[in-house]
């Protein structure tokens, strides 16, 4: 692991109660998310790409900011497949295009071109496919389509289907027929359904027998499976992964009351089957206000996206960055008549932007006008329509506050007449784009030894800390109190907790000329855990295999950083051109990178000290550790005596710092060209060379200390 690194660096609250077994599903997102990431961005690791007039630039937009975001996405791809009615693409009935497999290539072929084929995590080609009665050969064709073609063959392909899946199966429907969509269903990778307006779908029944009892002489009914154990009976669950789907928004009509987001949680955490948790919906539309309006409830999918997106989080730093808040104020609506749905407005930082106004008055039979007051203006007409209908409003300005008001009296008249009452209006405004004040995220990079300081020294922890990863070297004693260094590569796994394997190799000598990294051999002795309290405080614990199955050490360490000057606050991403770094914190290793991998030299770097640790090996190519207390002798030169040590066994309880024997064999100096390159030279028991030397950056660009 340690050859393949160095060559390669080129408890949420809600649901506690699951037990530290608990596994996370691997994606949290909204069911059309879209432009609206900015707003969930803190607790969703899944790009919910989606376009409602099935717009394919549109489409290739979002898929953009999700590679910039470091996010995989699903994509909707309707816009190859099939052609819809009505106003927007996606109103049935849908037709097949008869160009589908051409479309599709073109659409592949432009992800290839743009880098972002790697950003999609599954194809979504099609919602509901039985809501709209699209035939099961339509379906299989499209899947066929995105199956058959080289750039796509292997992405999951997913979809999300109408309640009545759930229902339509077994019982009397094994007499009926029940839904004629089973073949599609089992097509599918991952697949999930909709049942709004139900109490709760893993425990209401799908459908129900009646019986006569003789006992009473009436009819009862036995209930069948709950719709969730329903539907699963449909799948093949050794291939296939489910899609959790609970109602996030409020209905004024018979879909009711958002479901229970911990007890959806908890279902997901109980079942490895589940692959998405995609709560229907984030945003508000027509005519029911979504999770984002409803403070409660947003603060428990919060938490719950958390626990899910921090198990599997996006490539970036911070991975999960602070919410931007909407720009677009709404007061609250009347749900029987306005909804307000932001077209623009929270996804650009422009002064202007568009919504789109969505109205249904009781009375269907007489037609409304609207009406659209700014500031003090006097009202203007927008739409003389139906009793139902929608405008789009493409000019909402920033410093100007709208009411739009609904009448129904019949006619069309542009101005509103004297003691006419509207039956609804909504207020609105749009405030100015205000970028999160984003706090750097805490770096961990830097020098560690036992906690309290001093306690134990004679041993201590490098850490190199890049995105979500840091690699660790531990530089201590064998069990022959020889120095004896291992390393792990630590992935975050939860808020300030890194976890990896641990390895020691072995390799070339210290002065081999040439230094063949063929030669470099790691062997996994255990793992190991970082778990942070604060940016200057942690635990370190640890397994190591000893070869004795009766003498496995499984232990822990409080760790505290290590001061001997100013410390340095470090950020990665914090300088793009790390040759314009002043201080020298970081991993290092031979120049040009990657020439060298196995070995390495972790500085750090207070004041006008360098501490360096060298991890190498000796003449019978075992792990070997030297270091030197660098002072500064000139600009940009440090020099200072090379020692090695001997001491208590690294799993010696206690640990006597007073046994560790520190013996000087040689002298070491750095000279830095900038901050990205130096030149490292040494004597060691006589023998006098010198490397090239450059920062190992495995995650770019890099971390920078200041």
């Amino acid at each position: 692991m340690i050859r393949r690194w160095l060559a390669a660096l080129a408890c949420i609250t809600a649901l506690c109660s699951a037990g530290p077994s608990a596994a996370a599903p691997s994606y949290m997102s909204y069911f059309g998310l879209g432009w609206n990431i900015p707003e969930a961005q803190d607790h969703v690791n899944l790009y919910w790409v989606v376009s409602w007039d099935w717009d394919v630039d549109e489409i290739l937009s979002e898929l953009a900011d999700a590679k910039a975001r470091g996010m995989r996405a699903i994509v909707h791809t309707e816009f190859a497949f099939f052609e819809g009615s009505g106003p927007y693409a996606n109103v049935c009935p849908y037709t097949p295009r008869p160009d589908a497999a051409a479309r599709w290539d073109a659409f592949a072929q432009t992800l290839l071109s743009r880098g972002l084929l790697e950003t999609v995590a599954a194809f979504y080609p099609v919602d509901e496919p039985d809501l709209c009665g699209l035939p099961t050969g339509d379906v299989l064709t499209a899947l066929g389509i995105i199956r058959g073609h080289p750039l796509t063959a292997g992405k999951p392909v997913a979809a999300i289907f109408t309640c009545d899946i759930a229902k339509k199966y077994g019982g009397l429907y094994r007499f009926s027929g029940g839904h004629k969509y089973g073949e599609a269903l089992r097509a599918y990778d991952w697949v999930g359904f909709d049942c709004y307006g139900t109490d709760n779908i893993f425990t209401d029944a799908a459908w129900s027998t009646p019986r006569f009892d003789n006992h009473c002489f009436c009819i009862r009914s036995d209930p069948g499976p709950s719709y969730y154990d329903n539907f699963k009976a449909q799948l093949d669950l050794d291939r296939q992964r489910l899609i959790l789907v609970p109602q996030g928004f409020v209905s004024a009509g018979s879909d009711g009351l958002p479901d229970d987001a911990q007890l959806f949680a908890s279902r997901a955490a109980a079942d490895p089957s589940v692959i998405l948790m995609a709560p229907f919906t984030w945003f508000d539309r027509a005519f029911y206000p979504g999770v984002r309006s409803q403070p409660a409830l947003s603060q428990q999918w919060r938490a719950i996206g958390k626990w899910i997106a921090i198990a599997n989080p996006p490539d970036a730093h911070p991975p999960l960055p602070e919410p931007v808040s909407p720009r677009l104020h709404v007061s609250a609506s009347d749900l029987r008549h306005f909804s307000v749905y932001d077209l623009t407005c929270n996804a650009t930082d422009a002064d202007t932007c568009a919504i789109e106004l969505d109205w249904q008055a009781a009375d269907g039979n007489v037609g409304t006008r609207l009406f659209m007051r700014r500031g003090a203006a006097a009202p203007q007409l927008v739409s003389c329509s139906p009793a139902t209908d929608y405008v789009e409003i493409p000019g909402i300005s920033i410093g100007i506050d709208y009411t739009f008001e609904l009448y129904q009296t019949g006619g069309c008249a542009t101005t509103i007449a004297a003691g006419a009452v509207p039956i609804a209006s909504v207020s609105l405004s749009l405030a100015s784009f205000s970028p999160p004040i984003l706090m750097p995220p805490a770096n961990y990079q830097g020098l560690w030894w036992n906690s309290p300081p001093g306690s134990e020294s004679g041993w201590g922890l490098s850490l190199a800390d890049q995105g979500n990863t840091i690699f660790a070297i531990w530089f201590t004693h064998d069990a022959h109190r020889k120095p004896w260094w291992l390393a792990a590569e630590l992935h975050l796994t939860a808020t300030g907790t890194y976890t990896g394997d641990l390895f020691t190799t072995r390799g070339p000598a210290f002065n081999a000329v040439p230094f063949d990294p063929g030669a470099v051999v790691e062997t996994k002795v255990g793992t190991a855990t970082l778990a942070f309290s604060d940016v200057d405080h942690g635990t370190f614990a640890y397994t190591v295999d000893t070869g004795n199955p009766k003498a496995a050490v499984a232990q822990s360490k409080s760790i505290v950083r290590q001061e001997f000057g100013p410390v340095p606050a470090c950020v990665w991403s914090g300088e793009s051109n790390l040759a314009a770094a002043t201080n020298y914190t970081d991993l290092w290793w031979n120049a040009p990178a990657s020439s060298e991998p196995g070995w390495g030299i972790s500085l750090a770097h207070q004041g006008d000290t360098i501490f360096a640790t060298w991890f190498t090996y000796d003449g019978a190519g075992n792990p070997w550790w030297l270091a030197v207390a660098a002072n500064r002798i000139a600009p940009g030169i440090y020099a200072g005596d090379l020692f090695t040590a001997a001491g208590p066994a690294f799993n010696a309880v206690p640990f006597d710092s007073s046994s560790v024997v520190e013996t000087t064999v040689g002298t070491a100096t750095f000279t830095f060209a900038d901050g990205n390159n130096a030149e490292f030279a040494y004597t060691v028991n006589g023998t006098a060379q010198s490397k090239a030397i450059t920062r190992q950056v495995f995650v770019a660009p890099g971390t920078s200390c200041e």
